[in-house]
C-alpha cells in the first residue's frame, strides 16, 4: 500500500487513560510501522505524551466533551494547521467531540481532505431525539464514512444517522491488542498473586476501569456480597480510580466486604498486565460498553470473561465459549461460582479466549481494515465546500483550499 498522510484528531490522547486514548495511541504507532505519515491533534489538557517519535500537535483548548467555544476555536486553529499541510485523510475518533468533529468539518467542507469518523462511544439517549439527531446529521453531512467498534454500535449508527438518508459507509472495525504483550503468564499464577500481595489459593476476579458513573463499577461489591457470602475461596480486585470511588467505597463498607474487594486505585499501564496475569476471571460491570477494550485485553491473556450481553462486549465474549454473557446480578454470580469451582473450565474458557483475542482482534487483523477504509474514503470523496465557506472566500477574492 502507498504512504499516506494522515492526521488523527482525537479530544482524548495519552497521559490520559481510557479505551480510546490508548487506541488512537496504538494506530498512529502501528501506521507509522506500516511507512505511513502520521500526525495526532489533540488537545493540551490531556497533558505531554514522552513520544518523541510522534508528530503530536497540543491545542488550547477543552477536552471536557462538546463545546461551541471549543468547537469554533478548534477549527480556527485546525484550519491553520491544514492550510500549511495537506493531509490525505482526515481521521476523527468520537462524534460527540469538539475537536474531532472541527476537524473533519474544516478538512471535507473547507481544505478538501477526505475524512473519516469513528464512533467510540454509545449515543446518548437524547441524541436520537428532535433536535439533536437533525443538527448531528448536520455536523456530519461532509465525512465520507464511520468506523464502528462494533456491531452493537453499528446498529445504534444507522438509526442515529438514518443511513436510509445519509447512504454512506459504515465499516465494523474493532479495536485491536497487541497479543505479544498481552499474553499468558509463564509463572504460575498463585506465585504471581503472592508476588502483588494478593490472595495466592483464592480464586481472583478483576476489574479494570475508570471510576466513572456510566461505568457502573458499583455493581462489583453488588455481585461480591452474593459471593463471597456463600464462599471464602473469591477476591475481587479493581484497578482504576474515578469520581465514583466513594460510592464504591461506601458499598464495601456497607456489605461488610474489606476483606473481598479490594480497591488497588490507578496502576500505570506498564503495571496493569501483572495484575491481569495473577487473576483468574475478568468481569466487566458496564452496561454501556461501546467495544470493551480492557476485556479483550485480558481475554488475550487467557482469562475466560463476563460482560453484559447487551452492549458491545458481545462481539468479543462467545457465550458458553470463551466467558460468558450476563443479564443480571443473578446471572453474574452463577457464573462466578460456576468458573470458580472448575479449575479444568477456567482453562478451556482461556485457552478460546487467547485464540479469539490474538487473531480476530490482533492489530495484523485489524490494521489493514482501517487502510481500507482510508482508501475507500479518498476514492469516493467529492469536495463540496460549504456555503457560507464558498461565499465568504469568493467575498474575499480568494481561491478554495
Amino acid at each position: 500500500m502507498e504512504s499516506l498522510k494522515i492526521a488523527l484528531a482525537t479530544d482524548w490522547f495519552p497521559p490520559r487513560i481510557g479505551g480510546v486514548e490508548t487506541h488512537v495511541y496504538e494506530l498512529a504507532k502501528r501506521l507509522q510501522e506500516k511507512g505511513h505519515e502520521v500526525t495526532v491533534i489533540t488537545s493540551r489538557e490531556n497533558g505531554i505524551l514522552d513520544d518523541k517519535d510522534l508528530d503530536i500537535r497540543y491545542l488550547p483548548v477543552s477536552n471536557m466533551g462538546f463545546g461551541l467555544g471549543v468547537y469554533f476555536r478548534g477549527a480556527r486553529l485546525i484550519n491553520e494547521i491544514f492550510k500549511r499541510e495537506r493531509f490525505d485523510v482526515v481521521h476523527g475518533h468520537s462524534f460527540f467531540a469538539a475537536l474531532s468533529l472541527a476537524a473533519v468539518n474544516v478538512a471535507s467542507g473547507m481544505r478538501g481532505y477526505p475524512s473519516i469518523v469513528t464512533f467510540h462511544t454509545v449515543p446518548p439517549t437524547y441524541s436520537y431525539r428532535y433536535p439533536h439527531a437533525p443538527l448531528l446529521r448536520k455536523a456530519l453531512q461532509k465525512v465520507a464514512g464511520f468506523i464502528s467498534v462494533s456491531s452493537y454500535i453499528w446498529d445504534r449508527i444507522v438509526r442515529l444517522l438514518d443511513w436510509t438518508w445519509w447512504r454512506r459507509p459504515i465499516w465494523v472495525i474493532p479495536d485491536a491488542i497487541d497479543p505479544s504483550y498481552w499474553r499468558p503468564p509463564e509463572k504460575d499464577r498463585g506465585e504471581l498473586r503472592a508476588e502483588l500481595g494478593m490472595d495466592p489459593d483464592a480464586v481472583s476476579v478483576i476489574t479494570t476501569s475508570r471510576l466513572a458513573l456510566k461505568k457502573r463499577v458499583t455493581a462489583v461489591p453488588e455481585v461480591a456480597r452474593h459471593v463471597c457470602g456463600q464462599r471464602d475461596d473469591v477476591q475481587f480486585y479493581v484497578l482504576g480510580d474515578g469520581v465514583d470511588r466513594s460510592r464504591v467505597q461506601l458499598l464495601i463498607k456497607r456489605y461488610g466486604l474489606q476483606d473481598c474487594v479490594h480497591l488497588l486505585g490507578a496502576v500505570p499501564r506498564h503495571r496493569v498486565l501483572p495484575y491481569i496475569q495473577a487473576s483468574d476471571i475478568y468481569f466487566d460491570p458496564t452496561k454501556v460498553e461501546a467495544f470493551g477494550i480492557a476485556l479483550l485485553e485480558a481475554q488475550s491473556v487467557g482469562l475466560p470473561g463476563l460482560g453484559y450481553i447487551d452492549s458491545g462486549v458481545r462481539d468479543i465474549i462467545r457465550n458458553g465459549y470463551n466467558g460468558f454473557l450476563y443479564v443480571n446480578t443473578r446471572d453474574t454470580v452463577e457464573y462466578i461460582n460456576l468458573l470458580a469451582d472448575s479449575p479444568a473450565l477456567r482453562r478451556r474458557m482461556g485457552r478460546h479466549a487467547r485464540e479469539i483475542a490474538s487473531s480476530i482482534f490482533s492489530w495484523s487483523t485489524v490494521l489493514p481494515l482501517i487502510e481500507h477504509a482510508y482508501l475507500a474514503v479518498m476514492d469516493r470523496y467529492e469536495f463540496i465546500p460549504f456555503r457560507g465557506y464558498e461565499v465568504y472566500m469568493a467575498w474575499k477574492g480568494k481561491g478554495l483550499r
